[in-house]
């Protein structure tokens, strides 16, 4: 009886090895997921710290937009955006149709009046 036990001892630790075996392989599978992830995570964050650090600088733009210089008027979307100077001219309707575009963007402002 006590080979018989020892046969059936030797299968059970035979499976156990096996299970541990199927356990660490899965385990290593998910572990190089998780470095991958950890990876991609880290590019996220590094991403998102440049466009925190790029909206950081157009607030600050924002903040100290002067609309005139040199008697000429300034795109707010070139100088808060891109931190450029772009100056905007009376758009071909002529100054009765109150817009201006930006030589630089495009962009085009219609000015509200009174009259």
């Amino acid at each position: 009886m006590a080979v018989k036990t020892d046969l059936n001892m030797d299968g059970v630790q035979a499976v156990l090895r096996k299970r541990a075996g199927e356990l660490e392989k899965e385990f290593l599978s998910r572990l190089q997921q998780y470095r991958i992830d950890l990876v991609k995570a880290r590019e996220q964050i590094m991403f998102l710290e440049k466009g925190c650090d790029a909206a950081q600088s157009a607030m600050e733009r924002a903040r100290s937009y002067v609309p005139v210089i040199a008697r000429e008027y300034e795109c707010p979307n070139c100088f808060v955006r891109m931190g450029l100077s772009g100056k905007l001219f009376e758009s071909p309707e002529g100054p009765s149709a109150n817009a201006m575009t930006c030589r630089k963007c495009g962009t085009r402002f219609h000015v509200e009046t009174d009259e």
